[in-house]
């Protein structure tokens, strides 16, 4: 068979065939068969777990991850903007945003799951056109690097995340992606 032979075979076999979605472990599609059946199994909230190692408020942030955080901010300065008061329609502000100084934990489940769904930040409703994807194809390193950074930039101020902390909380990859009434609340 020669190669055109091939192609034309090839090419005529993907034409004629359905396309069916497929999904990775680590990134659920709303509104799909493995959504609803952890919704009816009630896996869908984020769950901590019990060895989640705690950092205190006033603890010192690295200045060599606050640099590796910044260079990552990079794939989020799209929807949220450069200066971190997000982006009409794509991203909710991160500057001063009582969720970016809330529980770590959910900024790390959202980093691993995504989020999709309107979110209230500072009394204002954002409704993003689209969904934040699971970033969980991150390292941990990366993911506290980053989250570090977006807690101790634009006028934020908290602790920060530790590569620890992203480790054990890496079961959350693989289930739907969140929605703010999902969210651990705030303090």
């Amino acid at each position: 068979m020669c190669s055109s032979d091939l192609f034309e075979k090839v090419g005529s076999t993907l034409l004629t065939s359905t396309p069916t979605a497929v999904e990775k472990p680590e990134f659920v599609l709303p509104g799909s068969q493995t959504a609803k059946e952890a919704a009816a199994a009630g896996n869908t909230g984020i769950e901590v777990p019990e060895d989640f190692p705690q950092v205190a408020a006033d603890a010192p942030v690295d200045p060599a991850m606050m640099e590796v955080g910044k260079t990552l901010y990079g794939t989020c300065l799209a929807c949220h903007g450069p200066d971190a008061n997000g982006v009409p329609n794509l991203g909710p502000p991160l500057a001063g945003s009582e969720w970016v100084a809330g529980p770590v934990e959910n900024l790390i489940a959202i980093q691993l799951r995504g989020m999709i769904g309107p979110i209230e930040v500072k009394g204002q409703l954002f409704k993003p056109v689209a969904p934040m994807v699971p970033l969980s194809y991150q390292t941990d390193d990366q993911i506290a690097a980053v989250l570090t950074y977006v807690r101790n930039s634009f006028g934020n101020k908290a602790s920060p995340v530790t590569a620890e902390q992203v480790k054990v909380m890496r079961g959350e990859v693989g289930k739907p992606m969140l929605d703010p009434s999902q969210l651990l609340p705030l303090k």
